[in-house]
């Protein structure tokens, strides 16, 4: 059965758009281009409207956990990927380089600045994805292609290894669009 996202492909002319920086992040943090768009793709395909622009980041400035920005990432997530990014003795901490790149806003008003910033936004998505890889790769698995495991996680959250993940939708249209040959044209390579 299509997925009702999926046959819409590439509506949302901002994955286009931002190709140089969907790029830029991906090689910063060691991801394939096209696991990074089939995830957002799955993500922002079903928890994205127009009004979004708009009432993410008011809800956000009122103290709602909402989704914000062009990666949809929930506002508590950044703060979470901040904190574990720059902490060395993290299970999660990358290296030096990741932790400069994301860095420890000194307040919320910081925060949801570089949520607003599309290429700082897509930034905190590829730190996230890079936390899931490496959290997985202390046990021996490499989860580094698998669009519907991180896809599940980016929606649902981290979990460990050891515990079963079942795929859910996002996962599910994450590996339907990054096994498409959709994504060639735009972002090639694994």
């Amino acid at each position: 059965m299509k997925n009702p996202i999926y046959t819409n492909y590439f509506t949302d002319s901002s994955f286009i758009e931002n190709k140089s920086a969907i790029d830029k992040v991906s090689q910063e943090f060691n991801l394939s281009p096209r696991i990074l768009v089939s995830v957002l793709y799955a993500e922002r395909g079903l928890n994205y409207s127009y009004l979004d622009e708009e009432l993410d980041f008011l809800l956000i400035e009122s103290g709602i956990n909402a989704s914000a920005g062009f990666s949809q990432i929930k506002y508590k997530t950044a703060k979470w990927i901040e904190k574990e990014m720059t902490n060395k003795k993290s299970q999660y901490w990358i290296n030096e380089q990741a932790a400069i790149l994301i860095g420890k806003s000194n307040d919320d008003k910081e925060l949801i600045q570089k949520l607003s910033n599309i290429e700082s936004n897509i930034r905190f998505a590829g730190a996230y994805l890079a936390m899931m890889i490496q959290r997985w790769k202390q046990d021996s698995i490499n989860i580094a292609y698998s669009a519907d495991t991180l896809g599940t996680m980016y929606s649902s959250g981290i979990c460990s290894p050891k515990k079963f993940l079942f795929v859910n939708i996002v996962g599910n249209t994450a590996k339907e669009f990054y096994q498409s040959s959709k994504l060639n044209e735009y972002f090639s390579g694994q």
